[in-house]
């Protein structure tokens, strides 16, 4: 019997050898490409929440108060927001390559000058000018990914790629808090060593971009003639199959008016509040505990909720092979988050009343490390504790339930790629 042509969702048929030939062409780009973009932004993500570790050192060193702290750490996403989609503009103009590799230059010099802040001035300046210079980052490799990747293929990679944030959070929590204690090393503060050596890898790398990353697949010399024009060719069909028959804000009415999207916008919007609420105030919260715990302690112990959130974007999508699934897993994880903010609390496992008096010091206090986690308790967990629990909990449900509503919906015929990050 004659077996019918691969066919993908557009009507393109392919034969056997040409869908083989495909499948080899994704592989090698995959290996190719993936490694440098999630490089990229690892060391971008680090850049942009490296000052949640630095936070105390520069209420010391400068005078930053917290609510200094807490302007400065979102004035980073006034540019970055309102930059983000003429920085894809220039880019599909410019061309890739030239774009990133200006992108981490930019950033890489900006995050570098953090070191040499003085005061609550020079210091929402530079955030100002660091999400400027990173904004074009996350949207410009989403739209780099569309001329490598067929449909089918983009959202495993752009789920490899976001994985940078959490590898960004394992690394540099610990990497900034062993920075930290080069405080007085050449005359230089601990917080001023990390901008420094933090900032510089995306200096390094942009060079790396600017001799390896080609263009377009037709630029690259990992494939051959015939794995280009028909990796170009599947892209182009899938492209007109999509196409608008406007060209102008026209275009954005059907995504406007699909539910969809507004659910995706409202899963991402919580995302967003539980992750950067983590990066920036997670070490004070550690912190907290014991004013003598040190900051490699702090940046190990902060990398720990990143490093579930790792391990859950990538294992629990493979259990989401139906929507029925997907929907169970992201509603199940949302109930989770929302059960654990109404609770009153969970029981610290210590024996000592809750007086926190000189002679009866709190549980949290110090002092209890002996606390068994075998005896009960009526010490309730302080609210600024619970908080960070719960944001724990929240990065892992979300972050791993927006890859999971990805992979159980099913395929729509007009898809748009996230523009913001």
């Amino acid at each position: 019997m004659a077996t019918t042509p691969p066919q993908d969702n557009i009507g393109l048929r392919l034969s056997a050898q040409e869908d083989a030939c495909l499948a080899r062409a994704t592989r090698t780009n995959f290996g190719r490409l993936m490694p440098l973009l999630v490089a990229a932004y690892i060391i971008a993500f680090i850049d942009r929440t490296n000052i949640g570790m630095a936070k105390e050192s520069l209420e010391t060193s400068i005078g930053l108060s917290a609510a200094a702290y807490g302007l400065g750490a979102g004035l980073f996403f006034v540019c970055y927001a309102v930059l983000e989609i003429p920085s894809n503009l220039i880019m599909h103009k410019v061309g890739a390559r030239f774009w990133i590799a200006r992108i981490m230059l930019t950033w890489g010099l900006i995050s570098m000058a953090m070191a040499f802040v003085w005061n609550e001035g020079s210091f929402y300046v530079l955030r100002v000018l660091l999400g400027a210079a990173e904004a074009g980052l996350y949207p410009g490799i989403i739209l780099y990914l569309s001329y490598w990747f067929t449909q089918k293929d983009r959202a495993k990679a752009t789920g490899l790629f976001l994985l940078g944030v959490s590898l960004a959070n394992v690394i540099g929590a610990p990497l900034a808090g062993a920075l930290l204690r080069l405080h007085g090393l050449l005359g230089i503060e601990g917080w001023q060593w990390m901008f420094l050596i933090e900032g510089a890898p995306a200096v390094v790398l942009c060079w790396l971009v600017w001799y390896t990353l080609p263009n377009h697949p037709r630029d690259a010399k990992w494939l051959s003639p015939e794995d280009k024009n028909l990796l170009q060719r599947v892209i182009d069909a899938e492209d007109r199959g999509r196409a608008s028959e406007h060209h102008d804000l026209r275009a954005l009415l059907p995504v406007l008016r699909d539910p969809q999207i507004w659910l995706v916008v409202a899963i991402y919007f919580t995302h967003q509040i539980a992750v950067y609420s983590l990066s920036y105030f997670l070490p004070t919260m550690i912190k907290s505990y014991d004013a003598s715990m040190s900051t490699m302690a702090v940046g190990l112990i902060t990398a720990l909720p990143w490093l579930a959130a790792a391990v859950g974007s990538t294992a629990l999508p493979r259990y989401a092979t139906s929507i029925g699934r997907a929907r169970a897993f992201v509603s199940g994880g949302l109930v989770c988050v929302a059960g654990g903010l109404l609770s009153p609390g969970s029981r610290q496992t210590c024996g000592r009343p809750c007086a926190g008096s000189p002679s009866e010091p709190s549980c949290f206090s110090s002092s209890s490390r002996s606390c068994s986690p075998f005896r009960r308790t009526a010490c309730p967990v302080p609210r600024q504790h619970r908080v960070s629990r719960l944001s724990t909990c929240a990065v892992w449900w979300a972050d791993s339930s927006g890859r999971l509503y990805a992979v159980g919906s099913r395929p729509r015929p007009a898809t748009s790629s996230p523009v913001c990050g």
